[in-house]
């Protein structure tokens, strides 16, 4: 039941973040549509965001060390960067 309880929390943290950062974004665009490079920041930081809540829940599952966050942390961030910045380019490319 463990298990089930992290991966509820860990999913819910991410929607939360979501649910907010869409909001605070809607607040400031009041009446108008999002741009597209908040739409896409609001999308790679959800990823970034839930992919880091896993990756906090499978060290606890494993029992490891919490130093071990610290080795897994850049390169997710490096993954989800390179995935944005692909993202950004093949925009640009359409654009053009």
């Amino acid at each position: 039941m463990n298990y089930v309880t992290d991966l509820l929390v860990a999913t819910g943290g991410g929607l939360t973040f979501l649910l907010l950062s869409w909001l605070a974004t809607r607040a400031i665009f009041v009446g108008r549509p999002l741009p597209l490079h908040m739409k896409t920041t609001l999308r790679f930081g959800f990823f970034f965001i839930l992919g880091m809540a896993y990756i906090m829940m499978f060290v606890s599952w494993l029992n490891w060390s919490p130093k071990v966050i610290y080795a897994l942390v850049p390169p997710w961030g490096a993954s989800v960067g390179y995935l944005a910045w692909r993202h950004h380019r093949r925009i640009v490319q359409r654009q053009t």
